[in-house]
């Protein structure tokens, strides 16, 4: 049961997302986190046709994911713009998210 409450939260923060998406006309993301979250948030965009490039993770790099996705290092992010980035971290997000966009102001996080 909380797992299905959970899905129906990611789901609904990744209409959120899609819409912010359709504002930067991107039909593809990268994911930040390639937790159990992130994970779940990737299942969500490949069944809304979203393609999930890669991951990039501090603890994960080198790696890949489900379905063949690359885990790249948090660090990679200077190597990337004009690129989405959904943060699928929860622990001080609104920290993360002020610190990712100054640090990679050619991103755009979500």
């Amino acid at each position: 049961m909380l797992n299905k409450i959970k899905q129906s939260l990611f789901r609904t923060d990744l209409e959120k997302w899609t819409i912010k998406l359709s504002n930067h006309a991107k039909s593809s993301v990268y994911i930040y986190g390639a937790g159990q979250l992130g994970i779940e948030v990737a299942i969500i965009c490949e069944e809304m046709s979203i393609e999930v490039k890669g991951f990039f993770d501090r603890a994960t790099h080198g790696n890949t994911l489900w379905p063949n996705i690359p885990v790249l290092q948090v660090d990679a992010l200077s190597q990337f713009e004009n690129e989405v980035v959904l943060v699928t971290v929860v622990k001080d997000r609104d920290v993360l998210l002020k610190q990712l966009r100054k640090d990679y102001g050619s991103l755009v996080f979500i």
